[in-house]
């Protein structure tokens, strides 16, 4: 499947669009899950997003799988005035 990039930034900002039950930040892998591509595509998406400074970037909370809470990066969009 050839995705192009602003199909990747669309799905992208959906996927970022806070819902109930979440603060609307996310992970790389979270991305990649909800948006069924890679995690390298959600990379190099977010980089365009974050040089547009459509998004922002902090660090949170999460479990890995050896069930240790770390801190990763997630990503959110910026609110519009």
């Amino acid at each position: 499947m050839n995705i192009t990039t602003n199909e990747i930034l669309d799905a992208l900002r959906a996927a970022l669009e806070p819902a109930p039950g979440n603060d609307g930040e996310f992970s790389v892998a979270e991305l990649a899950e909800a948006m069924r591509c890679s995690r390298d595509r959600v990379r190099a998406a977010l980089a365009v997003m974050v040089r547009e400074r459509r998004v922002v970037s902090s660090h949170g909370a999460r479990i890995g799988i050896d069930g240790v809470n770390r801190h990763t990066p997630v990503y959110r969009l910026v609110s519009q005035p």
